[in-house]
């Protein structure tokens, strides 16, 4: 398992934490769901803990139009599944292997049990008393999750949210964004990195009805199915420490691979806030990049005409009449400016930009980062490059090259993080 290659695009500014979202969220289709029991068992949750309301776009995926809600495990019998409106009443309470299905209707949801009863509403609310309640589509493994799962509809479709305890949502995204079996140290900082992003991008789904989803626009997020062992005690070992500057949750980002510097925010996004703690940073131990054990610190790709015209966002005519030439470039190396094309058809991107194209053009894992060089190849031409990501903020690789040298968590935010320093939740919502 790797590191995720684009990591976090920065959240909207602000100083105090963002307020959580009481909509809907939206969603795709329908899916099956099942109760997962035995070691899924959820804690009890602890006094002032934070929830987030998390949108299951990628559990609302399938094209089908119903989901199945099925309790199992070796208790089965023992445990009850609940279906509640959204205004709290009862509307179904399913043991042992009863099945129900729920599909949208109209603007709202219909759930039936086995024996064919229907019961609708616009809101259903499902929750697992010794349990959780899991998303199953088509027929994939059920995708369990803590807390309760939201269904609502609109236009046919349903849309489905999680709302979880901060730190259980945490234990399935630190294993989802960093490898499990990376040094503790380094996991520790992901969790620290992890949660202060959490808090920071409340407001990037506002508008959705949702806190944040469950993909890489703002963390990988797989429901309790991913959580292991070594980042479990990541998150406990580190519970409610985020980041803060200026006395305001730091705005935080982090990538796979920064190739021995990590780059500045405002050179990376267009408009990007000039952060002091988001500058850059030299990224070595004795001399070497922290990072220089990195599967894809080193990499290639090729770009034929025909791809580099569609880069450009053209038919290829941009290609045909010049080349491709990096024209301008941070201090460290990285590619600030690309020109495509030549003469009057030549027209200027951003590296990040080209970077970004490359991915949606050649896949992702080819172009790996906006920092290279470009020369010619067999039809086309040959970018070289280093690192993988976007370069802003923690490298998780750097991190892990660090805690193998003997850094601590602190040590390793410190380093990527300069002049942030960490604190608990409490005392910062205190303020």
């Amino acid at each position: 398992m790797m590191p995720n290659v684009e990591r976090k695009l920065p959240a909207p500014a602000g100083r105090h934490l963002p307020p959580l979202a009481r909509l809907a969220a939206p969603g795709a289709a329908a899916l099956a769901i099942a109760l997962c029991l035995g070691a899924l068992l959820a804690p009890a949750r602890a006094a002032g803990e934070s929830v987030l309301r998390v949108g299951l776009l990628g559990a609302a995926s399938a094209n089908q139009c119903r989901v199945t809600v099925a309790p199992s495990g070796p208790q089965a019998g023992e445990i009850e599944l609940e279906f509640r409106a959204g205004d709290g009443g009862l509307l179904l309470a399913l043991r042992g292997n009863d099945v129900a299905r729920v599909a949208p209707a109209g603007d709202g949801v219909v759930v039936r049990d086995g024996r064919g009863r229907d019961k609708r509403a616009l809101m259903l609310v499902a929750r697992a008393r010794g349990g959780f309640v899991a998303v199953t589509k088509d027929s994939t493994q059920p995708l369990p999750y803590r807390g309760e799962l939201e269904f609502t509809a609109s236009g046919g479709r349903l849309r489905i949210v999680n709302t979880v305890e901060l730190e259980g949502y945490l234990r399935s995204v630190v294993p989802a964004e960093m490898p499990r079996l990376f040094h503790e140290e380094a996991l520790r900082a992901q969790a620290i990195v992890a949660r202060t992003y959490a808090l920071r991008a409340g407001a990037r789904h506002a508008a959705d009805g949702f806190d944040v989803c469950d993909s890489s626009h703002c963390q990988e997020y797989r429901g309790a199915l991913a959580e292991a062992p070594e980042t479990d005690a990541a998150v406990i070992s580190t519970r409610g420490r985020v980041l803060i500057f200026d006395r305001a949750l730091a705005d935080i980002s982090y990538h796979s691979s920064c190739g021995g510097h990590t780059a500045a925010a405002g050179d990376v996004w267009n408009g990007g806030r000039r952060l002091p703690y988001l500058a850059g940073v030299r990224d070595s131990i004795g001399g070497s990049p922290a990072c220089a054990h990195a599967p894809q610190f080193w990499w290639s790709a090729d770009i034929s005409r025909d791809q580099l015209g569609r880069i450009a966002g053209g038919n290829g005519a941009a290609a045909a009449v010049g080349g491709l030439a990096v024209t301008r470039r941070s201090p460290e190396g990285r590619v600030l400016e690309v020109q495509i094309g030549s003469g009057g058809g030549g027209h200027t991107m951003s590296g990040y930009e080209f970077y970004r194209r490359c991915a949606g053009v050649l896949g992702w894992g080819k172009m790996r980062s906006a920092w290279f060089d470009v020369k010619p190849g067999s039809g086309g031409w040959r970018v070289i490059g280093r690192g993988a990501g976007h370069g802003v903020g923690m490298c998780q690789w750097g991190a892990q090259g660090r805690a193998e040298s003997g850094a601590s968590a602190r040590g390793i935010l410190q380093a990527y993080f300069p002049g942030t320093e960490l604190h608990p939740l409490d005392t910062l919502a205190a303020r």
